[in-house]
């Protein structure tokens, strides 16, 4: 099975258990050559961080939609029908209440700041408009990074307010994590670095 959390080409094997070493050693054996290294859970998910892509159970669940979750390229409009097309053709017609963005520390020093570690409120110009859902060091931005979802002030005040990518990426905002009591700046991004 083909599949990746990391951006990278990967593939899940299921094999029955009485064979996972002898595979195992195999694989090891014959990509000594070409370099394999095993990868801990921990390095792939700050991988997937860093490359903006959300993850099931953290960014993704049962309510999240691919506009909120800025997945709508993996949507086939085209197809001729699907279990929830007419609710995501509506919502891309009114626009999205919750968008998920990265954030990027900015001004942080991993080895003396204090880590995020997902559920910091997100700051816009001093009002809260979220939280943040998964955090990581991205060593290939050399920055602390952080994912979450943010919504308008009026739509936490009670009054649903579509968001649109010109207030969420007005050059004068000023974005903000709260970690652990203190307001760290941060960058706002709506797609994925290039890297």
């Amino acid at each position: 099975l083909a599949v990746t959390n990391t951006g990278e080409p990967g593939y899940s094997i299921y094999i029955p258990s009485e064979f996972a070493l002898q595979i195992y050693d195999n694989f090891m054996k014959i990509g000594r050559d070409y370099g394999i290294r095993n990868v801990g859970h921990l390095a792939m998910r700050m991988l997937r961080i860093e490359k903006f892509i959300p993850f099931w159970g953290e960014e993704l669940t049962a309510d999240t939609t691919p506009n909120e979750s800025n997945k709508m390229f993996k949507v086939k409009f085209d197809k001729e029908d699907f279990i929830g097309k007419d609710a995501l053709v509506k919502q891309n017609n009114e626009g999205v209440l919750k968008r998920l963005v990265q954030f990027q520390l900015e001004d942080f020093n991993k080895d003396l700041d204090v880590w995020p570690w997902g559920g910091e409120a997100i700051y816009r110009n001093g009002e809260f408009v979220g939280f943040t859902s998964s955090t990581a060091y991205g060593f290939t931005l050399q920055k602390m990074v952080a994912l979450g979802f943010v919504r308008h002030p009026a739509t936490i005040a009670g009054t649903p307010t579509p968001l649109d990518n010109a207030w969420l990426a007005e050059k004068d905002a000023e974005w903000s994590i709260d970690v652990a009591g203190t307001m760290v700046p941060v960058s706002a991004h709506l797609y994925p670095p290039n890297l």
